[in-house]
């Protein structure tokens, strides 16, 4: 334990309003869960009075929607059936060096 915790000021902290504690806990033996679960909820109630918590959510809440509307659309995409026709000679053209990336995309991304 006492590495971790020599080690942990070298890490960038996660939050301004939380310093993360190094603790000894087993789940195996049962020791250190009570003190683990009380820090968990210091932390959560931390961030929350900070209003870290609630900004961390929107931020997360923001990421996961582009995810979800990046992985539709290129589902939708690759499953245009022009786009289905094309990809594999495109693919097959960058692979060989005679189409860049960038024209490839473009091919693509006009065929649609």
């Amino acid at each position: 334990m006492g590495q971790m915790s020599s080690a942990l000021p070298l890490l960038r902290p996660a939050s301004a309003h939380w310093r993360t504690p190094v603790l000894g806990v087993s789940a195996l033996h049962g020791d250190g869960i009570d003190e683990f679960w009380t820090t968990v909820l210091r932390c959560r109630d931390a961030l929350q009075t900070s209003g870290e918590l609630p900004a961390k959510r929107q931020r997360q809440a923001l990421a996961w929607t582009w995810h979800l509307l990046d992985t539709g659309l290129r589902a939708r995409f690759r499953d245009d059936p022009k786009v289905r026709a094309a990809l594999p000679g495109v693919l097959a053209d960058v692979a060989a060096g005679t189409l860049t990336p960038a024209a490839a995309a473009r091919r693509l991304l006009d065929s649609h």
